[in-house]
């Protein structure tokens, strides 16, 4: 065919782009008699006894001038820098003005304008996966894209959310494409935070909001931390028979909580739940309600009859009008090794309640020194009395902890026992309680 060419033709016609004007017209070249040998980088004449050079001949003139671009298969770190020329004039002229365009736009493109130089089968392909792996051209909903792009803001939050407060704390907030972060809590008005330290709330709705404060990128979706209400509860021996008390605990502790034990909806028709629990009979069904700001939670509670203990334990069934005794080993359980522990314990117990035995003692850990007063089991003594044996110890050693023991503690009434484990939120087990 190249024989045909030469024997008849003696100038090449090949298209070329009027960059003013993007319209594409025919210019016309010299054949040449030679191609380019690229291992022997050197001209080699054409011999029309290898007839197949021919299309090298071809190619070296459209070569000659600036129409043909051998690029090698790119190598290295940086393979986009081998593209650089032949990237530049496809961005340039292939590119619809939007900057984005199917690939087979962009090839049916290549093909058809004169603007474009023409390269080995492949060359654009393998252009385009090189400079979409660097991320110098992207990728989204079928079409390429070439910058500049459009940024859009975006932030991630990693955070942690305390199981007692309910407290949210983030650990970590990376920004993109933005650098001032604003937070709304609840229905608060937005505030401006750092995104270098960490932000705690006790807010149910969290919203995250990065801005570009030069304007450039555009704002994009807010993060959003939705909070939750936990629900608890257990059950406490009640002075009325046949009832227990329902305690009821909600994280966050500031959550309202709402009670109703006669079937209806304790949203509409709940009232406040008390501090110290609620009286309900066995086999009654309890609805709860709890909520705080735009968030709320449900609970439906079945209250069980109190056959034995929850620890398989006799039932003790205590006489509301009869003095009860609380075994030393469940004052053990309350912790009473800290001054403010102590003076709580001892100021909330109610009139006529002696402690059996009694052993008031100061420490002071820095230099490990010690006080105490013991009285024997024969000994009773209020909670006054008490008090004011822990003045005289404090004189004796300042600025110490307060701890406390105790043989027994006998209530007035079982019903002053029953009301003490409400105000402690404490389940007394059944075996350290006597009548």
């Amino acid at each position: 065919m190249f024989l045909a060419i030469k024997s008849v033709y003696a100038r090449l016609l090949y298209p070329l782009g009027d960059p003013a004007t993007g319209d594409s017209k025919l210019e016309d070249t010299t054949l040449l008699d030679s191609y380019q040998d690229e291992t022997a980088a050197k001209q080699i004449k054409y011999e029309s006894t290898n007839a197949t050079k021919g299309e090298l001949v071809v190619e070296s003139t459209l070569r000659s001038v600036k129409k043909f671009q051998v690029i090698p298969p790119a190598i290295g770190t940086d393979k986009a820098k081998a593209y650089k020329s032949i990237r530049n004039r496809v961005e340039t002229f292939l590119f619809p003005s939007s900057g984005r365009a199917s690939w087979d736009q962009i090839l049916d493109a290549a093909g058809s304008r004169g603007l474009m130089i023409w390269a080995e089968p492949g060359t654009l392909d393998r252009m385009k996966e090189v400079l979409l792996t660097a991320g110098e051209w992207r990728e989204q909903a079928g079409q390429v894209l070439k910058p500049p792009f459009e940024e859009v803001t975006a932030v991630s939050i990693e955070y942690t959310r305390d199981a007692k407060t309910g407290r949210i704390t983030t650990t970590d907030i990376k920004p993109f494409h933005g650098d001032t972060l604003y937070v709304t809590e609840d229905a608060k008005p937005p505030r401006k935070i750092s995104h270098t330290d960490a932000f705690t709330s006790d807010a149910m709705v969290l919203v995250f909001q990065l801005k570009d404060s030069t304007g450039k990128n555009k704002e994009g979706k807010p993060y959003r931390i939705a909070n939750h209400i936990d629900i608890k509860h257990g059950f406490l021996p009640s002075a009325t028979p046949s009832h227990r008390t329902l305690k009821i605990g909600v994280v966050p502790p500031d959550a309202k909580v709402k009670w109703t034990a006669d079937g209806t909806d304790p949203a509409n028709n709940g009232v406040a739940y008390p501090a110290k629990g609620v009286d309900v009979k066995e086999g009654a069904t309890v609805k709860v309600y709890a909520e705080k700001a735009s968030v709320h939670a449900e609970q439906t509670i079945t209250v069980p009859k109190e056959d034995a203990g929850d620890d398989g334990d006799k039932k003790v069934l205590l006489d509301p009008t009869k003095p009860a005794t609380l075994a030393g080993k469940a004052l053990q359980e309350m912790a009473l090794v800290s001054r403010m522990n102590v003076h709580g314990f001892l100021s909330k117990l109610p009139a006529g309640a002696t402690l059996v035995g009694p052993r008031a003692k100061i420490v002071k850990a820095e230099t490990d020194n010690r006080v105490a007063i013991s009285w024997d089991n024969k000994t009773r003594l209020t909670a006054d009395r008490l008090m004011k044996a822990y003045e005289f110890l404090d004189h004796e050693l300042a600025d110490a902890e307060w701890e406390l023991e105790a043989s027994s503690l006998v209530f007035p009434t079982g019903k002053a026992l029953i009301e003490r484990q409400k105000d402690l939120s404490l389940k007394i087990a059944p075996g350290l309680i006597t009548q």
